[in-house]
């Protein structure tokens, strides 16, 4: 077998700037992802960014430095980085959907110019990084980290986590250089964990070095103790002040907190097998999947063990003459390892997991391509790069279809169970987006059929994840919409129980059951609504909708005063909220304050266009008839 140090012979590119080639790839990665500009938002992107309350002032960063965003429930508050950048973010973008599309396809697009300039700075041949920074500009199974928003966490962290390697190849390092490279790798890791495998992969391409650019030990310590650095510093952070590196603990969403380790570690070997066949083939994408446990003597259990005791060995006997096979192996390893089940993840699987481990899969898919086409090439008299392009086409093709299914929430979750339909989460919900359908008054005729798709969506949940909190929500905002108080009451309660974060949903509806619970004396009724209230205003103090429900149980008891400053504070916390401001309109006409009234009407123009025309012109009317009362002698 050829030594892979030999290079290929010249292409037809060799002769074209490596500044055209390079600005070609990134367009081609930008326009393979245009159609997601289009696109709402979707999954965690309510909780993140929407209803994050803690990113509409800069002032609330310097509590990410400390354990107070933790205790105080902020979203991903153990990635300071990640918050940082959507606090950043919001205070340019705002809550366009346009522009936070945007910019994770700018951050994908950076990306794959960072693994071009690394390879470049490794001594890769060009082909070699045009056909890898292609291949995984256009990798079908980056459709959900790019598309989703709330998942640019991955995106964030391969930045800079490859910014943090580009550094590392200086040669000769400054104080400077090795400075900026902890910096970067632990920004990196501070914005998902995922990048701490880079140190090992980056110091595994030193030594193997595949294009004969092996450098000495002394050149290589310095840089790697600087990403190693960066690395230890999150970890102490995550230890020091957050008081741990897992920050899921025995959340009911961790799988492996109901059924152990060992089993879920099992089904995880499977997992990583799926991901090399989806790398691969690109087919079996899902915005959901199941967690499930397995036998460590399953068939596939087994299978999967000796393939990747297999690939261990094909790492080791071709160090020397296939050194480019033996750092694929062992970085797509390393890279994958921080996603393996190892430590508790509230998904055992997720198709944006593979984000980061393939970088190193799509150098070693490149070369396996160009070594097929050569073989081709000199067999059929075929292109060399046929094969390659194929793969491309391929992948690109695939990648538009997998991104559709994330264009809106229904559309996202109709694909989930069609794709898992054994997904408790998902028909949880379907039921709950059904509900919600409900309570917009539907045509009269809708009514029934809803009521039967929610009722049966909400009863599979429980069917298939009786522990799960989302199936008791579900349950319970159906009897909601019933109207049967005391059956919501009842199922809030057992959701809350089961809840280990954002428990501040289920507080908020026990607290507004509570006052509709039949057979219970009207005072006591009120302490339980304020008892709960009181609960999700210190875990949730930076979610708007805890002050916005907070003010209309006050509004609804006969407190105008808190009522106001639960609105005013609602509004502060999430500005684009129309239903807040319209609340705070109505408060201040029922208490017969016009001009203030007029006065947050006025304020409120650009949230109010995004809510229904109807609700709009009849708080209008309402509002022009408080004048002309106010304006008779």
């Amino acid at each position: 077998m050829e030594d892979e140090r030999a290079g290929p012979e010249a292409g037809p590119w060799d002769d074209v700037p490596q500044r055209w080639l390079f600005g070609g790839v990134l367009l081609l990665t930008a326009f393979a992802f245009g159609s997601t500009l289009t696109f709402g938002f979707v999954y965690d992107d309510h909780w993140t960014l929407l209803g994050n309350g803690f990113l509409r002032d800069l002032g609330n960063l310097p509590m990410l430095l400390g354990p107070e965003a933790a205790r105080a429930g902020v979203p991903d508050a153990f990635r300071p980085t990640l918050v940082a950048f959507d606090a950043l973010s919001y205070a340019v973008l705002g809550l366009s959907p346009l522009g936070h599309h945007l910019l994770s396809v700018l951050l994908h697009v950076v990306v794959t110019a960072l693994l071009g300039v690394w390879l470049s700075k490794e001594g890769a041949p060009r082909r070699a990084v045009v056909t890898s920074m292609t291949l995984f500009g256009v990798l079908a199974i980056h459709a959900e980290a790019v598309a989703v928003v709330s998942y640019r966490e991955d995106l964030l962290a391969a930045t800079l986590g490859l910014g943090a390697v580009v550094v590392a190849c200086t040669r000769r390092p400054t104080w400077w250089n090795l400075a900026t490279c902890a910096l970067l790798m632990a920004v990196s890791a501070g914005a998902k964990l995922s990048a701490a495998g880079l140190p090992l992969a980056w110091l595994a391409l030193q030594r193997l070095s595949p294009w004969d650019t092996r450098r000495s030990w002394r050149d290589v310590a310095a840089p790697g103790l600087a990403l190693a650095l960066g690395v230890g510093i999150v970890l102490a952070f995550r230890v020091g002040v957050l008081g741990g590196i897992d920050p899921y603990g025995a959340s009911e969403r961790v799988y492996a907190s109901r059924v152990g380790l060992g089993p879920v570690l099992a089904a995880s070997a499977q997992i990583h097998l799926s991901y090399l066949q989806q790398l691969w083939l690109p087919r079996g994408f899902s915005p959901e999947y199941v967690d499930y446990a397995a036998s460590w003597l399953d068939p596939a259990t087994m299978c999967a063990v000796l393939a990747f005791a297999g690939f261990a060995a094909m790492a080791w006997a071709t160090r020397e003459r296939a050194p480019l096979v033996a750092w694929v192996i062992v970085a797509t390893a390393v890279l994958a390892a921080p996603t393996s089940n190892l430590a508790p993840m509230p998904n055992m699987r997720a198709d944006r997991f593979v984000y980061l481990s393939s970088v190193p899969m799509c150098v070693g898919m490149s070369a396996a391509l160009e070594r097929l086409g050569e073989w081709m090439r000199g067999r059929f008299d075929l292109p060399a790069l046929l094969p390659w392009v194929a793969m491309v086409v391929l992948q690109g093709s695939v990648l538009q279809g997998a991104t559709a299914a994330y264009r809106s929430e229904s559309r996202l979750w109709q694909i989930a169970l069609r794709r898992a339909p054994d997904s408790a989460r998902a028909h949880a919900v379907l039921g709950e987006l059904l509900v919600a359908r409900l309570r917009e008054q539907p045509d009269p005729s809708d009514r029934p059929l809803l009521l039967v798709r929610a009722r049966t969506h909400c009863a599979m949940a429980l069917h298939f994840d009786p522990h799960a909190a989302l199936s008791h929500m579900c349950e319970a905002r159906l009897a909601a919409v019933e109207r049967d108080w005391p059956r919501s009451h009842a199922a809030f309660v057992r959701a809350l129980e089961r809840m280990h974060t954002r428990r501040e949903r289920a507080l908020l509806a026990i607290a507004s059951t509570s006052l509709d619970l039949p057979g219970i004396p009207y005072d006591q009724r009120v302490t339980r609504a304020f008892s709960a209230l009181k609960r999700a205003r210190r875990e949730a103090p930076f979610v708007a909708e805890v002050f916005a429900v907070s003010g209309r149980l006050r509004h609804r008891l006969g407190e105008p005063e808190g009522a106001a400053e639960d609105y005013a504070r609602a509004s502060d916390l999430h500005p684009e909220r129309w239903d807040v401001v319209m609340a705070g309109v109505e408060l201040q006409l029922d208490l017969g304050h016009t001009a203030a009234a007029s006065d947050l009407w006025a304020e409120a123009t650009d949230a109010l266009d995004d809510a229904p025309p109807s609700r709009v012109h009849a708080l209008q009317r309402r509002i022009d008839a408080a004048r002309r009362l106010h304006a008779q002698p």
